[in-house]
């Protein structure tokens, strides 16, 4: 939201309350810090007006006011003033709830509109408003599309932002087509380069949020593009977990279908049947139950967890051994071995005895089945060895141990992954110089192309991406689309892997379209990493494919402050790219009229013409955008 728009919503209609004359003098004159100091004891004594005005200043904007946004107060204020039947306010609450930013306000976007519209305010009278506000960010128009399936709006913005780009809470427009359940637009997404497993700032990658959800649909196209179906989040949940907890039976099948692991335990030591029997009686429960059951799922909450268990459905499949396994019971395990339990049997999935105590952690156990003869390279059905299964838990002693053993540290594992790579994904730094020790290749690619010191960026690792450099991991290894760890996390938005990456080097090595990193961020719009890497003499003049500097990305993108600080660095404010467009032509034709202005401020000539013989009053004006226009018309 700009700083004309919020005094323009805050002035439209007058007002009888003398109390908020000296707020709408602040307003007038654009000290919102003035005004917000006037309206806090109007609003905390219930006024309505003075509530909703409030709001409007703590809505998150894409111009700095003065004022940080508090978009969770923003929501209280304005539902308040609603709910006081004060129209404008139930206008502007209507166009939060639509954008999903207000969620919880009891009533629809629909309802709220309605509610204005009752009380005598409605679209003609809401000009400017909330729900026409220019956004000058392509990203937050693209997640919101996203979340809203808008395909042809999605289409369109792709031409202007990456699908790759993330924003500050590191969520993706992926992460928004899961979260809305809408399948097409994720598909879409991801035939443009989403990163299938980028995790947010939460730690949730899209297929966790799909599985929230139980969007079946959503969870199979993800799913079709090699989502990992094991991938925990901050919580230990796995999307198998979450589809469980969502009674979602179809996604539950699906997942099962790809090979989810349904041993696997959460941070309080629960699994998915676990999470199933404790589900209320009018759900889905039992039919999801009996679906993880016969992929050979066992839990923990059930009657009993004993000997005694061999047999009944809780441990269907699996021998007295893997049943004393998975609880860490040594005594347990010794006897089942003396007595002639074979250590290499396996249950329908391929799970061996070993493999459960490495996933387990039960270091005792494994190395009793390792003596006793257990093979260390049996791989289960989803591709990993027991080696792969400890180090997807973090079972820092296991993984020691089976190194020890002898286990391979360069077997792939399930998608084609090295040990090592596991590791560096989900930030086990610890494992990796035992890895690496016994001999892991530092620089061994997955089936992408992607080394281990790449995926430690992409899921911004940074304990993890440092000791990999320290181990030698080399940083001008490049993947299939020619990106390195830097390039990787500077389109994740991996700032604190980038942050460790800046002073590795290969800041000049550009992927297939060409993009270095400098590239990636500016036209992702971070200025903290733009600075960075400038400041480490990342080149600012480096072209694209199609003839763009860092500086033409960003004036196409709408980053401003990006803009400034390049142009600050001595980026040349008249490059030209392969169609003969300045930055400003640039800015103009991607109709970002804050992005023309900035670069006007900072020099750039509006008579310079592109290779059409086209300036930027004429390309203005060809586009009908009234903002662009009035940006060059000097208003």
């Amino acid at each position: 939201m700009s700083v004309a728009l919020v005094a323009a919503l805050l002035l439209a209609a007058p007002t009888v309350d003398a109390d908020l004359e000296p707020a709408r003098d602040a307003l007038r004159r654009h000290d919102f810090v003035r005004a917000e100091n006037v309206l806090k004891p109007l609003a905390a004594g219930g006024n309505a007006e003075a509530a909703y005005q409030l709001g409007i200043l703590y809505v998150p904007r894409t111009n700095d006011i003065g004022l940080p946004a508090a978009p969770a107060e923003a929501c209280r204020l304005l539902t308040f003033a609603a709910q006081q039947n004060h129209a404008k306010a139930a206008y502007a609450l209507a166009a939060q709830v639509q954008s999903g930013a207000c969620p919880g306000t009891g009533k629809s976007a629909d309802e709220w509109r309605a509610a204005a519209t009752a009380r005598g305010y409605g679209v003609k009278d809401a000009a400017p408003s909330l729900a026409a506000a220019p956004a000058a960010d392509p990203l937050t128009l693209l997640k919101r599309a996203s979340r809203d399936g808008d395909l042809a709006a999605i289409t369109r913005l792709l031409g202007q932002v990456s699908a790759t780009a993330v924003s500050p809470d590191r969520r993706t427009a992926l992460h928004e087509a899961a979260d809305g359940q809408h399948a097409a637009a994720a598909r879409v997404l991801i035939e443009h380069g989403a990163v299938v497993d980028a995790r947010d700032a939460a730690g949730d990658t899209p297929l966790h949020l799909a599985a929230r959800r139980g969007a079946a649909p959503v969870i199979e196209v993800l799913l079709a593009a090699k989502a990992s179906p094991d991938a925990a989040d901050a919580r230990g949940g796995t999307p198998l977990m979450l589809a469980v907890a969502a009674d979602g039976k179809a996604a539950v099948d699906l997942l099962l279908k790809h090979g989810a692991d349904v041993q696997a335990r959460n941070a309080q030591g629960l699994s998915a049947l676990d999470l199933a029997d404790r589900a209320g009686p009018a759900s889905a429960a039992k039919e999801i139950a009996s679906l993880l059951r016969a992929r050979g799922a066992t839990g923990t909450t059930r009657a009993t967890v004993a000997r005694a268990a061999v047999g009944t459905d809780l441990f269907a499949g699996w021998t007295a051994l893997m049943i004393a396994a998975d609880k860490g019971d040594a005594s347990a395990a010794h006897a089942a071995v003396a007595s002639g339990a074979g250590t290499n049997a396996a249950d329908t999935h391929g799970t061996t005895a070993l493999m459960i105590a490495a996933r387990a952690g039960h270091g005792d156990v494994a190395d009793l089945l390792i003596r006793a003869g257990a093979r260390l390279e049996t791989r289960e059905q989803t591709g990993d060895t027991a080696l792969g299964a400890a180090v997807r838990r973090r079972q820092g002693p296991t993984v020691r141990l089976l190194l020890q053993h002898g286990a391979n540290a360069n077997a792939a594992q399930a998608g084609d992954k090295p040990p090592l790579a596991l590791a560096a994904e989900t930030g086990a730094v610890e494992l990796i110089e035992p890895l690496s020790r016994a001999g892991a290749r530092i620089d061994a690619p997955d089936a992408f192309g992607r080394t281990p010191l790449m995926l430690a960026a992409q899921h911004d690792a940074a304990d993890a991406t440092a000791a990999l450099l320290k181990s030698g991991a080399d940083p001008r290894s490049r993947d299939r689309d020619g990106r390195t760890a830097i390039a990787i996390a500077a389109q994740a938005g991996a700032n604190a892997a980038a942050r460790v990456l800046v002073g590795a080097g290969a800041l000049d090595v550009a992927d297939t379209e060409g993009l270095t990193p400098l590239a990636l961020a500016a036209q992702r719009g971070d200025v903290d990493l733009t600075v960075r890497l400038l400041g480490a003499g990342a080149p600012r003049e480096a072209k694209s494919r199609a003839g763009n500097t860092p500086l033409l990305l960003a004036a196409a993108a709408g980053r401003e402050g990006v803009l400034a600080e390049l142009v600050h660095a001595g980026a040349n404010l008249e490059a030209r790219n392969d169609l003969g467009n300045t930055p400003l032509l640039a800015a103009v034709a991607a109709r970002q009229a804050g992005a023309a202005r900035t670069l006007l401020k900072l020099g750039a000539d509006p008579r310079i013409r592109n290779s059409a013989a086209v300036s930027a009053a004429d390309l203005a004006a060809k586009i009908g955008d009234p903002a662009v226009a009035a940006v060059l018309a000097g208003r």
